[in-house]
């Protein structure tokens, strides 16, 4: 028997195993990482976190785009801090920038979840989408 351990008493119990990293880092950021839709497609990810930034210390911020490269009018903002993810919400949701009313709320999504899983699951567009038509010429004389 060991120091401090009667005979026949039971082994001392296995620290519990440690959090998967990704599992870790998702769980981390669920509350420092905000989904912002109603962006404007002309409004660069440099703009956003400038702007942002008013609330706090923006580490990510990603205007989304599809395949082709044209913004799909929303984007990811992740701040170092629940507290100035908060006071970003409270500040930007429902507010006029570059034009257009955002809406700003934490992301529900999963942030390493993969392009083609959400492809798999029907929730992205797939990115080989043909291009919008063209609309057709104007009539000749105008």
């Amino acid at each position: 028997p060991g120091l401090g351990t009667p005979p026949g008493g039971p082994p001392p119990a296995p620290p519990p195993a440690p959090a998967p990293p990704a599992a870790a880092a998702s769980a981390g950021s669920a509350d420092r990482r905000l989904y912002v839709g109603g962006v404007g497609y002309d409004v660069s990810w440099m703009a956003l976190k400038d702007h942002f930034s008013q609330a706090g210390d923006v580490v990510y911020c990603e205007a989304k785009t599809d395949g082709s490269g044209l913004h799909r009018g929303f984007a990811i903002v992740e701040f170092s801090s629940s507290a100035d993810a908060a006071r970003a919400i409270d500040l930007f949701d429902e507010t006029t920038f570059h034009g257009r009313t955002i809406y700003v709320r934490l992301d529900k999504r999963d942030p390493y979840r993969t392009a083609s899983a959400a492809q798999d699951n029907g929730t992205a567009p797939p990115s080989s989408a043909p291009p919008p038509p063209k609309p057709p010429p104007p009539p000749p004389g105008c």
